[in-house]
């Protein structure tokens, strides 16, 4: 994004030269209810829809009408300031990819709050996407920022939250009031989930239990991919990127604890297309949106692999339920589970594939 100026913070952040601004993350903090609703009533994220357009905007066989509705088509099954449940909940600190906001992944993240979780997405200004900022502007991301550049911001904010977080412990806010800081996890996607792990790898007390989908990799510096993580960790890894990476002789990030886990979310190595990077967020059900689901089958008609052939929703389900709510119930909630914490390594669902550490 060129020509960053004061009209990219917010109000209260504006030092008028371009130069004199601090950094600003976007929370989204989702939550137990016992409030439900039989279909989405909440319009979905908007800068993410505006993004979605934009992406869309010159597309084969899209019209722009088609693109001016997108919004009327695109909702979410959350629900803003309902009351939470009364229990106190597990935290997990929610870290998305580049380009996408934690609003883009709401998927994973409603269904794994509705397992009785607390869920914190951190969006870092200019790098995870289109943000909306207090006073309703919305920042892009910055194109020229390198990778280093975005998740090392990515840290910072992961670190900047998680203390913010365990320094409100006396607060009498309703919802920070219903967190459980003795057990605090980590979840992310791709470059989100590679700031992670320079986090946990750094500082390995902060968090019980993280889960990994498809961690991002700085192809000039593999060593920071394999920093080696000492909490129970689960990484998720999807069949095109699992291959696209032994094509490149990036080497599979070390199992070094009898609580290290990866799972690839295939039947087999060889069927490389049945998940993709972007079954892990949103996209998964996007697809089913007509308009989307053409965009989706352009990309794939120019060797773009946005998808697997897997149902996006049978997606959720592997990867979600089976292997993620399972494995911070055990390590957050100290639930039993047939895999995890246990000598077992049998597959937790059919068509995937799981490797465990050292027993």
């Amino acid at each position: 994004m060129p020509n960053i100026n004061e009209n990219d913070f917010s109000l209260g952040n504006q030092g008028g030269s371009g130069t004199n601004f601090c950094h600003e993350i976007m929370v989204r903090i989702y939550y137990p209810t016992s409030s439900s609703v039989t279909s989405p009533v909440t319009p979905y994220y908007y800068p993410r829809v505006l993004q979605l357009q934009n992406s869309l905007n010159g597309a084969p066989g899209i019209s722009e009408s088609q693109i001016a509705a997108l919004p009327s088509t695109l909702w979410s099954w959350t629900l803003p300031n309902v009351s939470i449940l009364p229990n106190a909940f597990p935290v997990i600190l929610f870290s998305p990819g580049n380009l996408t906001p934690a609003q883009g992944y709401e998927d994973y993240i409603t269904n794994l709050v509705s397992y009785g979780y607390i869920v914190v997405g951190i969006n870092s200004v200019f790098v995870n996407g289109y943000i909306q900022l207090p006073n309703g502007v919305i920042v892009y991301n910055n194109s020229q920022q390198s990778m280093t550049q975005s998740t090392r911001l990515q840290e910072n904010d992961l670190e900047l939250v998680y203390n913010q977080i365990k320094s409100s412990s006396n607060n009498t806010d309703k919802i920070f009031a219903k967190m459980d800081l003795l057990h605090i996890g980590a979840y992310g996607h791709s470059d989100g989930a590679y700031s992670i792990v320079q986090v946990a790898n750094q500082n390995p007390s902060l968090f019980q239990a993280v889960a990994l989908m498809d961690e991002g990799v700085e192809l000039d510096n593999i060593a920071n991919y394999l920093k080696p993580i000492t909490n129970p960790v689960l990484y998720l890894v999807s069949s095109y990127i699992y291959n696209a990476q032994a094509k490149l002789d990036i080497p599979l990030q070390p199992l070094v604890k009898s609580t290290s886990y990866r799972t690839v979310i295939t039947p087999n190595l060889l069927n490389i297309n049945y998940s993709a990077h972007s079954n892990f967020a949103d996209d998964t059900t996007l697809q089913y949106n007509p308009v989307m689901n053409i965009y989706y089958s352009d990309i794939r008609e120019f060797g773009g692999m946005p998808v697997g052939t897997i149902n996006g929703y049978t997606m959720i389900q592997y990867a979600s339920n089976d292997y993620v709510i399972q494995f911070f119930n055990t390590f957050l909630k100290n639930q039993s589970s047939t895999v995890f914490n246990t000598k077992n390594c049998n597959p937790l669902s059919s068509n995937t594939l799981l490797q465990c550490g050292a027993q």
